[in-house]
């Protein structure tokens, strides 16, 4: 429905009027500079092109409103499926670090067929990425 068959359904409607026109008188009284205001209060009347500009303003801002909903969920969706990923990693890295400490040998890992101990190979690449994942995880639950 247009702000301009939305208006004047309110035109005919005493209740819904007063309303707005509540609403109008305190928004004049409202500090609110960050709107331009082109009348006074002294010079308001809710004529049928105000409720018009009213009207199409709430509907505006409702869009607005409904848009940026919509963009929340969004995000909301994108946070649950890296949450999901960052965990999934995390557990594939615990499985892997539970072989730590057992005296397993990898060969042929530089191509050469000597053997090399597998923790070795760990410490060198260190745990900072586990590190990471769990702090991202914490800081997300603590935020949470």
């Amino acid at each position: 429905m247009a702000a301009e068959e939305l208006a004047g359904d309110v035109m005919e409607n005493e209740d819904i009027k007063a309303t707005i026109t509540t609403a109008m008188l305190a928004w004049f009284d409202s500090p609110d500079s960050r709107i331009e205001k082109d009348i006074s209060k002294e010079q308001f009347s809710l004529d049928e092109e105000t409720v018009v500009g009213f009207v199409g303003g709430f509907m505006a801002a409702t869009e607005e409103v409904e848009s940026l909903k919509a963009e929340i969920d969004r995000l909301k969706d994108e946070i649950e499926r890296k949450d999901a990923a960052l965990r999934s990693s995390l557990s594939e890295l615990e499985s892997l670090w539970s072989l730590y400490g057992q005296g397993l040998t990898v060969y042929g890992w530089h191509l050469n067929g000597d053997g090399e101990a597998l923790d070795d190979l760990f410490d060198a690449n260190s745990v900072d990425a586990m590190d990471k994942i769990k702090n991202a995880l914490t800081k997300t639950e603590e935020e949470g």
